[in-house]
């Protein structure tokens, strides 16, 4: 089914990527207390924005070539539509695997189109500037954005309420340069 809107399959792993370097991933994950009889497992996705995903990439020890859900800068569980609290897919029996796959499908036929917008630049800028568009992740995707757009006053705007953390700082570096290099240059646009 994620073949339809072009992902490309490793394992229990789905990667699309963008033109311009994004990424959004889905895998399943099986979960710890799965057993034969009794299948359980999770659906995860993910997104990350392609300054961010190099940025990773060049401080990483051993660095993928294409990140896997955990590497991505935003994340998140396909929920059951039956509204299991764990967010956990349950195969009760073989026999109700069929109906198992068909709650897949139709949840993800539900959610990939969603995930697959934001790999469109103007979405991905309009979520960005809502206050919890992307949730935890809001932040860093509009500064990562402002970065690549070179708009270095906009960036440090946002950095300015998160500059504390000394833990970002060698993220906050990347992306005062990538906004330096790229200041004065047309913006890239909403592709």
């Amino acid at each position: 089914m994620l073949a339809e809107y072009g992902f490309d399959a490793a394992g229990r792993q789905f990667r699309l990527h963008s033109p311009r370097g994004d990424w959004v991933v889905v895998d399943v994950q099986t979960s710890d207390v799965s057993t034969h009889a009794r299948p359980l497992f999770f659906i995860n996705a993910g997104y990350t924005i392609s300054p961010r995903w190099n940025w990773d990439r060049s401080v990483a020890v051993r660095a993928r070539d294409a990140p896997a859900v955990e590497d991505c800068l935003w994340r998140t569980r396909i929920d059951p539509r039956n509204g299991d609290r764990a967010n956990r897919w349950v195969v009760e029996s073989d026999a109700a695997l069929p109906d198992v796959l068909e709650e897949v499908a139709h949840v993800l036929r539900q959610e990939v189109p969603s995930l697959v917008r934001l790999l469109d630049r103007g979405h991905l800028r309009d979520l960005s500037d809502q206050e919890a568009g992307l949730g935890y992740a809001t932040w860093q995707i509009k500064a990562w954005l402002l970065a690549e757009d070179g708009k270095a006053s906009e960036l440090e705007t946002v950095l300015k309420s998160w500059e504390e953390d000394d833990e970002e700082d060698s993220l906050f570096q990347a992306m005062r340069r990538l906004a330096a290099s790229r200041e004065g240059r047309p913006s890239s646009g909403d592709e």
